[in-house]
């Protein structure tokens, strides 16, 4: 499986957040997509042996299964079509041990280009 850089261009991160600029939101737009954001509490954090907290901005390895629980297609007033998928994530490994370098990033994609590539007729 190919790993795809998810990160939001400039463009579709104004659309994200609902911002006319960064001015509207704090100064902070959103780097990636909502959902795509784990958070595990103490209950999970123990589960995956996780006991030293690693540092912020720290690279993990992440492994893990789902299962498809929605799929929803709609087309909105301005006549775009959506998709969206919803997995809920059943099994989950992360790694945080060893030095963990961040691979070249691929070149950010739209997320038209992103859908593309994964909703094929």
């Amino acid at each position: 499986m190919n790993l795809v850089n998810v990160a939001l261009d400039a463009e579709e991160a104004k659309e994200e957040s609902g911002a006319e600029d960064a001015m509207d939101n704090g100064g902070d737009l959103p780097k990636y997509p909502y959902g795509l954001c784990l958070h595990l509490d103490d209950h999970t954090l123990e589960a995956l042996g996780l006991t030293t907290m690693p540092e912020v901005n720290s690279w993990v390895r992440l492994e893990a299964k789902g299962v498809i629980v929605g799929v929803e297609s709609r087309q909105t007033q301005d006549g775009e079509a959506e998709q969206y998928l919803k997995i809920q994530i059943t099994a989950l490994g992360v790694d945080t041990t060893g030095e963990m370098e961040q691979a070249a990033a691929p070149k950010v994609r739209s997320m038209t280009e992103v859908a593309n590539s994964l909703y094929k007729e």
